[in-house]
């Protein structure tokens, strides 16, 4: 074998070994190649709602940020304001009245169950934060928010 051939074949092994040791460098590294560029496609598209998603109704809204909170704690609690005791309730539904506060803030009327098995009829104020985002910022039982306030 002739001594061109031999620097040939010697200088594709050196190249085929860079590119083989700069792809594993790169994949060590978490340097952008093909797979992570596709990776982080792939991420954006599920963080971006799609143009087709069908925006959540209020009452949706606040019976799925309920959920989470009686996921999360073991149950919604709601303060007493006349007598100032924090009850433990768990959700049996809300229901299709809503009452708008102000712009972005809506009072969902929800039925709770209180430790005992009695419904408690409540008020849960989301807050819309974003475009199908929600987020509670109160709750206040429906004779306490329905009662007048005193004169004086």
């Amino acid at each position: 074998m002739n001594i061109r051939k031999m620097l040939y074949i010697l200088g594709l092994g050196v190249f085929a070994f860079s590119v083989s040791a700069t792809a594993q460098t790169a994949a060590e590294e978490n340097l952008p190649g093909e797979s992570a560029i596709e990776e982080a496609e792939t991420k954006q598209a599920a963080v971006e709602p799609s143009s087709d998603a069908v925006p959540m109704s209020i009452p949706q809204a606040a019976e799925k940020l309920i959920r989470e909170e009686v996921d999360f704690l073991g149950a919604f609690e709601v303060e007493d304001l006349e007598t100032g005791d924090v009850h433990q309730l768990s959700l049996d539904h809300v229901t299709e009245e809503v009452t708008t506060v102000s712009e972005d803030e809506y009072a969902v009327h929800s039925v709770f169950l209180d430790k005992d098995g009695k419904p408690r009829d409540v008020n849960v104020h989301i807050l819309k934060v974003g475009a199908n985002d929600y987020e509670i910022v109160d709750a206040v039982f429906v004779e306490d928010e329905a009662a007048p306030e005193p004169e004086g």
